[in-house]
C-alpha cells in the first residue's frame, strides 16, 4: 500500500527534527567564529556522526573543484574560439577591377565589395561599419550573427578604377556594395545608407549571408 500524504508529512517532520538536517538547511555564513558542529543525534555513534559530516563536506569540496574545472575549461575553449575566429577573419583589401574579378573567381564563399570615392561622405561610414563588424567578428564572435561558417571577404575598389565588367560608377550612386557568392553576383546596392555595423549586418543578413 503506498504511503499516505500524512505519512510523507510525518517523514518530513522527522527530517526537520534531525539536528544534522536542520544544520544543513541553515545558510552558510562567513563569520569569523565558525559555528559549532551539530549535536550528535540520539542513537548515532560519534564515529558514524563524524563520518556523515566528513562525507557531506567532502561532497561540497568535490563539487566546488568540479565547478572550478568546468569554468576553467569553458574559459579556455572560449579563448581558443576567439583566437581561431580572429585568424579566420581576412583583412579588407584594396583592389582594382581585375583583382576583384580574381577574388570573386577564387572565393567559394561570400565576397563583399565596397565601391567608394573618398570625396563621398557616405563611403567613410561604410568603411567604418565594415571595420567595426570585422572587429566584432574577431574579438566578440558570440555577438556576431555570422558564426559557424567562413566570414565574408571584404574588399574595397575605388570607383575611378571601375570598368570592364563593372562599368563606371558615378559619384552620386556611391557608396555601392557588390555582394557575390560562389562567384555569382547576388546583389548590387547603390547609395547605401549605413549608420553603423548593426546596419551593415542587417543589410547582409537580408541578402542571406547569415542563413543556414
Amino acid at each position: 500500500v503506498p504511503p499516505s500524504r500524512a505519512d510523507d508529512d510525518d517523514d518530513d517532520a522527522d527530517l526537520l527534527d534531525d539536528p544534522v538536517a536542520r544544520a544543513l538547511q541553515r545558510p552558510r555564513t562567513t563569520s569569523a567564529h565558525p559555528e559549532p558542529p551539530p549535536p550528535i543525534p540520539t542513537g548515532v555513534s560519534r564515529e558514524t556522526h563524524d563520518l556523515i559530516l566528513k562525507t557531506i563536506e567532502g561532497g561540497r569540496a568535490w563539487k566546488a573543484t568540479q565547478d572550478a574545472e568546468v569554468e576553467r575549461l569553458r574559459r579556455e575553449r572560449l579563448e581558443a574560439l576567439v583566437r581561431e575566429r580572429a585568424a579566420a577573419v581576412p583583412a579588407v583589401r584594396n583592389v582594382g577591377a581585375e583583382a576583384l574579378l580574381e577574388v570573386v573567381r577564387n572565393t567559394k564563399e561570400w565576397v563583399v565589395a565596397h565601391v567608394f570615392d573618398d570625396t563621398v561622405p557616405g563611403c567613410a561610414r561604410v568603411d567604418a561599419a565594415i571595420a567595426a563588424l570585422q572587429r566584432r567578428q574577431r574579438e566578440r564572435p558570440s555577438d556576431s550573427r555570422h558564426v559557424g561558417a567562413p566570414p565574408p571577404v571584404f574588399v574595397r575598389m575605388d570607383a575611378a578604377e571601375a570598368g570592364g565588367e563593372f562599368h563606371e560608377v558615378d559619384a552620386d550612386a556611391l557608396p555601392a556594395l557588390l555582394v557575390y557568392h560562389a562567384g555569382e553576383l547576388v546583389e548590387s546596392t547603390f547609395r547605401l545608407d549605413l549608420r553603423d555595423a548593426d546596419d551593415l549586418e542587417d543589410h547582409l543578413d537580408n541578402l542571406g549571408l547569415f542563413g543556414a
